[in-house]
């Protein structure tokens, strides 16, 4: 929905960070600031190109 709507960047990042959530849920990477280590960064790349994009 989000490539029909919004185009294949945004897309992309929303799949990145999908992606980075999956891989905290389904795998065990130790303490809990690990695990927002590896969310931070796709996070914030979706969220700052959606609020750029959306307004």
């Amino acid at each position: 929905m989000i490539l029909v709507l919004i185009g294949p960047d945004l897309y992309q990042l929303a799949r990145d960070y999908a992606s980075a959530v999956s891989h905290v849920l389904w795998e065990d990477l130790g303490e809990t600031e690990a695990a927002w280590g590896h969310l931070r960064v796709p996070m914030n790349a979706f969220l700052n190109a959606a609020q750029e994009k959306l307004g």
